[in-house]
């Protein structure tokens, strides 16, 4: 791999960790609203960014969740769902559909963080499907939106511009 390429997998890393950041109080906890999922979407043009997204959410997570266990489950629930997404969507040739199956499958992937959330103590087994609700709701907020964005960007070809 050459140094081009490491170099712009550290920076989707970093730019993960800052845009989790962005809007304080809302990026971890039953609602999230992450803008760095927007991120996500860089699977669809090279798979290696899904190493990028996991260091990135690691390290987001290490410096600013109160889940003592959010740096191996919210991380591994990250790389393991864009690895599966990665692995349905690869040879489809809709972007639209891409993006649809990241959205829907990533949110409803929040079981996970929910889970989380009730093992750390946080929540209470009584409102974890409520969590679980608020969480996948937040979630496919966060994607559709984004999901938009990075959609009319590449359709203007400004992604493939950086990206390979």
């Amino acid at each position: 791999m050459s140094i081009k390429n490491i170099a712009k997998l550290a920076v989707v890393a970093a730019l993960y960790v800052v845009l989790t950041n962005i809007i304080p109080g809302v990026e971890f906890g039953p609602v999230q609203f992450r803008i760095s999922e927007a991120l996500n979407f860089l699977i669809f043009y090279n798979y290696r960014y899904i190493y990028s997204l996991g260091v990135g959410c690691a390290v987001a997570n290490f410096l600013g969740s109160p889940i003592k266990l959010d740096v191996l489950i919210g991380t591994a629930q990250t790389v393991l769902v864009l690895a599966l997404i990665y692995l349905i969507t690869k040879n489809m040739k809709n972007v639209i559909a891409k993006y649809v199956t990241l959205d829907v499958i990533f949110s409803l992937s929040m079981f996970i963080i929910a889970w989380e959330m009730w093992l750390d103590g946080i929540v209470k087994k009584s409102v974890l499907f409520p969590t679980y609700l608020g969480l996948v709701l937040s979630e496919a907020v966060i994607l559709t939106i984004s999901g938009i964005v990075m959609y009319l960007i590449q359709e203007k070809k400004l992604i493939n511009l950086y990206l390979d």
